[in-house]
């Protein structure tokens, strides 16, 4: 009888903690503030680029979790090259996910005026990446592939096995 009671202790502790991992969070996500002032130094360090150091960066809207959109008070010039550069050293100083896609937009009308995509799997794709863009009010939007969450499912049908077979010996 007492190895019964081991045994359905056993079973219930394990139901239990295969059933709290999904609600385990991880705690490597970075602090929405942390991610805010990368951002804004990215537009900061642009508009730099272009000789301006007056107009101000407006402040970062989150579109939804994966995409953030960083908007100017004042038109600009930039190179695309530069633009790469400056993203990429910004973005390693976080914990984001390496792979994401910038893209460009034209204030006014929203459409694509550059893209360009870095990511690890498909390999990376920077188009047009020396051609000077003219002086134009520009939206820099930078969405992050979202990371697909952990499956427990697995480690359920793989460890309820091996816990039965070591509590009946």
């Amino acid at each position: 009888m007492k190895h019964f009671y081991y045994f359905l202790s056993a079973v219930v502790l394990l139901i239990v903690s295969v059933s709290a991992m999904p609600f385990v969070k991880a705690n490597n996500n970075i602090p929405d503030k942390h991610l805010e002032v990368v951002l804004r130094t990215i537009g900061h360090q642009l508009l730099l680029h272009s000789k301006d150091s007056t107009s101000r960066v407006l402040p970062v809207t989150t579109i939804n979790d994966n995409i953030y959109q960083i908007s100017f008070e004042s038109s600009f010039a930039f190179m695309p090259d530069t633009l790469m550069q400056l993203v990429h050293r910004q973005l390693s100083k976080t914990d984001m996910p390496k792979a994401y896609t910038v893209s460009v937009n034209d204030c006014y009308n929203n459409k694509t005026i550059f893209a360009y995509e870095i990511n690890n799997i498909n390999g990376d794709l920077t188009p047009c990446g020396r051609r000077e863009q003219e002086i134009g009010c520009y939206l820099i939007q930078i969405e992050f592939q979202a990371e697909k969450p952990f499956n427990y499912t697995w480690l359920l049908t793989a460890f309820a096995p091996i816990a039965f077979a070591g509590f009946y010996l």
